[in-house]
């Protein structure tokens, strides 16, 4: 058997690390693993999330997580890329080339997950798992997602949206820095306004940003979205500061998420609720991997069996992520969930929705008013 070690890089905060000689064999506990999501395009390879970090694994026919060399994998999938190109250089007919294409597309979207897996750490998104904290009944969120403390290197923000001067009667969305000083959010966050073309009538929105917050000095809210679903659902909210963080980026607009692929997804959401049914929010982050995929939206199904994770109240907007092309690159924005288990708080799953970031009435606004953002 070859040498097994691992790899980890701390999710989200800590530079804390374990070596694989000091565990007892290379499996890991199954009391210390919080999400266990399959990566596409290997077999039994899946991303676990523990209280130490993220690693990469095998699962055993007994059910068992193996610890593997990242390295490892990577190379394994790299040799597959260049066995299959070999035999695109030796195809005859376009059918076979399309055919070998595809088949090449699937393993460079093995090897963008392995990296979106090993880089959710502190140097971009600022998240961490509690150690040894537990939850009974109710799965944290994002839901079945992990805790994040430390959000002074965060680019994702709090957006809360004063209705009429209530605080119950406020809104929490989640947003994320795409410019200097502007944000992506949703656009039905802002259903319950009087809006014109160029801003609020009601200019009480505030955005808080490792830790300091800023009022929102306008908000612009896609003119395509229709209303009721995920086609369009975007939004650019501003502040009068330019912060010295740097914006998150976009995926190109001609790349095409697939069906099983591996992503990160950020929110201020419900994080549970206490007896009396007050929510309690709080700042999550967690992984799930697609399950279809149309023009306008992406959507990714939540089971409690599934071990993934999935958005509640307050996430909407918030950034589902991917690490492509050395940069972390946003695919869409939470829009919302459907289905028997949403929130994550009954049996079944729940569907969850997000605005495909790419899709044409989403290139159109975000082209109009932040020109060259897709290049």
């Amino acid at each position: 058997m070859k040498k097994l070690f691992s790899m980890i890089i701390t999710l989200l905060c800590s530079s804390s690390a374990f070596a694989i000689d000091e565990l007892p064999n290379p499996f890991i506990d199954k009391s210390l693993i919080v999400q266990a999501t399959k990566i596409a395009g290997l077999d039994k390879a899946y991303c676990v999330s523990t209280a130490a970090g993220t690693l990469i694994t095998n699962k055993t026919e007994a059910g068992y997580f193996e610890i593997v060399d990242s390295k490892v994998a990577k190379k394994e999938v790299n040799s597959l890329i260049k066995q299959y190109k070999k035999k695109l250089a030796k195809a005859k007919t376009a059918k076979q080339r399309k055919k070998i294409l595809k088949q090449i597309a699937k393993y460079e979207k093995t090897l963008v997950s392995i990296q979106t897996c090993l880089k959710f750490d502190v140097k971009t998104l600022a998240c961490e798992i509690f150690a040894g904290k537990t939850f009974s009944g109710i799965n944290p969120m994002v839901i079945n997602g992990a805790q994040c403390t430390n959000q002074n290197k965060s680019v994702v923000a709090k957006i809360v949206l004063d209705y009429g001067g209530k605080e119950d009667d406020s809104g929490l969305c989640t947003g994320t820095l795409i410019g200097k000083n502007v944000f992506l959010t949703a656009a039905h966050c802002f259903k319950g306004f009087q809006m014109s073309a160029i801003g609020p009538q009601l200019p009480k929105v505030n955005v808080t940003i490792a830790g300091k917050t800023y009022v929102a000095t306008k908000w612009v809210v896609n003119p395509f979205w229709s209303g009721n679903s995920e086609s369009g659902d975007t939004a650019l909210v501003y502040i009068k500061k330019n912060l010295s963080k740097t914006p998150l980026k976009l995926i190109a607009k001609d790349y095409e998420p697939d069906q099983g692929d591996f992503a990160a997804m950020i929110g201020y959401g419900v994080a549970k609720y206490k007896n009396n049914n007050t929510p309690i929010t709080g700042y999550y982050g967690g992984f799930a991997t697609l399950s279809s995929i149309t023009e306008s939206g992406l959507s990714s199904i939540y089971s409690k069996k599934s071990k993934q994770s999935t958005i509640c109240f307050g996430d909407s907007g918030g950034p589902l992520v991917s690490w492509i092309n050395k940069a972390w690159r946003i695919m869409g924005t939470a829009t919302g969930g459907i289905g028997d288990n949403y929130c994550g708080f009954y049996s079944g799953s729940q569907l969850a929705r997000w605005s495909k970031i790419n899709s044409p009435e989403n290139v159109a606004f975000l082209e109009e008013y932040l020109p060259g953002i897709f290049e």
